[in-house]
């Protein structure tokens, strides 16, 4: 006997039938294609879901963190070798990057609630910086040249 033939056997099918026909359930998927329109408040409890769930998983993180510190910094000591104690560095280091990340999301929640609250970015702080890569002006150059010359008036 082959290996086909064995694997016939094992598995109950005809080893020269050519049409085999498989029952396998066809699998059905639900896709939500609702548009849902926010208001206000919805957009300050969106972003307040989003910003306590990015700061829970970042606590998580350094949680974890924490403990990996622990355990490389036991590692560190009783072996004293050189990539032990680097190991242990990069740890800190990201340890310390994770927290400031923890205060920018804050930073940011605050952001987003003032241009919500106000509807008008400039507001929000006044050392934001903008920088525009592409900047296209449709019209003609007279239009471009009185604009200009209006701002530099100012």
């Amino acid at each position: 006997m082959n290996t086909d033939e064995n694997l016939s056997k094992i598995f109950g099918t005809d080893l020269n039938n050519d049409n085999v026909v498989l029952n396998v359930p066809a699998i059905q998927t639900e896709q939500n294609t609702d548009i849902i329109v926010s208001t206000d408040g919805e957009k300050d409890s969106a972003v307040d879901y989003d910003a306590d769930y990015a700061r829970s998983k970042m606590v998580g993180i350094i949680d974890v963190g924490e403990e990996a510190i622990d355990l490389a910094g036991k590692i560190a000591s009783e072996s004293m070798h050189p990539r032990a104690l680097e190991v242990m560095s990069q740890l800190l280091k990201t340890q310390g990057d994770n927290i400031d990340r923890i205060l920018k999301i804050q930073r940011d929640r605050r952001e987003i609630k003032k241009i919500n609250g106000n509807n008008t970015p400039e507001r929000v702080s006044s050392s934001s910086n903008v920088n525009v890569a592409n900047a296209v002006f449709i019209g003609s150059t007279s239009e471009l040249l009185k604009r200009l010359k209006g701002i530099g008036a100012e």
